[in-house]
């Protein structure tokens, strides 16, 4: 569980795309360069693109990201490669994220389950598994 004292902090640039050309397809950039991610909130039904934003390039899970004037938790990171010529390049980084309301709400309910299951993790009534089938 990550506690709100452990989130690092960090804000998305708005001014990212100077000094930088915009990617062949449709006007979309790429998310190639170390500190350049695209930012996903993965809060269901769908997935929303937060857009391109250049972050610490140290930026992980856990850590509390500042997107278009709204607070995100970090749930994963995505860095996708491509093999060119017999080596390896970065071809894509991906942030997936969630509202820090949702977060903490997640946070809470499964505090709330594995204590209300006596904490042993295995679900249903707690015996550890008594209940099965032979």
């Amino acid at each position: 569980m990550v506690r709100p004292a452990a989130l690092c902090r960090a804000s998305a640039s708005n001014n990212s795309s100077q000094g930088r050309s915009q990617g062949g397809r449709g006007g979309r950039r790429k998310a190639r360069l170390p500190g350049l991610f695209e930012v996903v909130s993965v809060a269901p039904p769908k997935h929303n693109s937060l857009g391109v934003h250049e972050l610490p390039p140290n930026t992980h899970n856990g850590d509390l990201i500042h997107v278009q004037g709204e607070d995100y938790v970090v749930s994963s990171v995505v860095l996708r490669y491509k093999l060119v010529g017999g080596r390896y390049q970065r071809d894509h980084n991906r942030l997936e994220v969630q509202q820090m309301g949702r977060f903490f709400t997640l946070q809470y309910l499964e505090q709330q389950f594995h204590t209300s299951h006596g904490g042993d993790g295995k679900g249903g009534d707690g015996k550890g598994g008594e209940d099965r089938l032979h």
